[in-house]
Parts: C-alpha cells; sequence; structure tokens
C-alpha cells in the first residue's frame, strides 16, 4: 500500500484563498468589460440617434428649397413668415403646430423651423429628440440660406 506523508498533501491543490483571488481578479475582470461595452453601446447609439436627426433636417431642406419658389401668401407652403412652423414630408405644406413637428423614426425628432429675413433670408432648422441616457434632451441645428 502506498504511504502519503501530510507534508506531501500539502503540496497538492490550491487554498481556498488561492481561489478567492482568482475569482475576485475574475469578477473585476468582468465588471470592468461590462461597463466598457455598455458606454460603448450608449455612444454608438448616440452617434446614430445624431444622423438620423441630420437626416430629418435635410429632408426638411430639401422640401425648403422646393418651396423656396412659391412667394403667394395664400399657398399651404409658403415658408416665408415668421414663427415656428415645419413642413410635412407627404405634401410639403407648411405645418404651424408644435405637436404635429414630430418626424423621423417614431416620432423622435421635434422639428421646428424659423425664418429671418433680416440675416439674408436664412432659415434655422433644429431637431431635438431624448437623449440615450434619459438625462435631458440632444440637438442638431443646421442653418439654411434660401436665394430667391
Amino acid at each position: 500500500m502506498l504511504k502519503i506523508s501530510p507534508k506531501q498533501l500539502n503540496n497538492y491543490g490550491d487554498t481556498i484563498v488561492e481561489v478567492m483571488v482568482v475569482l475576485a481578479i475574475l469578477g473585476l475582470s468582468i465588471g470592468i468589460s461590462y461597463a466598457t461595452a455598455n458606454s460603448s453601446l450608449k455612444a454608438i447609439r448616440g452617434a446614430q440617434e445624431n444622423s438620423q436627426a441630420g437626416e430629418v433636417l435635410q429632408s426638411q431642406v430639401e422640401l425648403l428649397r422646393a418651396s423656396a419658389g412659391v412667394t403667394d401668401i395664400a399657398q399651404p407652403n409658403y415658408i416665408y413668415q415668421s414663427g415656428t412652423f415645419c413642413l410635412d414630408p407627404a405634401n410639403g405644406n407648411v405645418v404651424t403646430v408644435p405637436a404635429n413637428c414630430n418626424l423621423g423614426e417614431d416620432n423622435r425628432y421635434a422639428v421646428t423651423i424659423n425664418y429671418n429675413p433680416g440675416a439674408n433670408d436664412t432659415f434655422t432648422l433644429v431637431a431635438k429628440w431624448d437623449d440615450v441616457q434619459g438625462q435631458g434632451q440632444d440637438t442638431a441645428t443646421l442653418v439654411y440660406r434660401v436665394h430667391k
């Protein structure tokens, strides 16, 4: 029969302290990885929303360009007016009720257009939406000048 002395038993395996240290290091590394991945995903989503807001504003600029030749104030797409408005993507008509100016994916982007006749006939387009973290709003602004 094989005899093992107590001195030989101490040379095999890991102690509970060593296992706990390894588990603590592993948990810390997993936590750091999760936090890094989470912040990266939020940054990516924020960039996507900013890009979509730019597309919504660009579509409004295209409607402004199409309506630039309308000079009759009685027309529904007369854009040279004071106050806040947006343009209906379906027909290009002016919408003066701000609640109806939610455009884009899931009507996420509240779009407003202001005409500035004293500033070389410029239009200031603003899109606002709730930010990714739910801690306020993000904004995209575009200034467009129409040559009549």
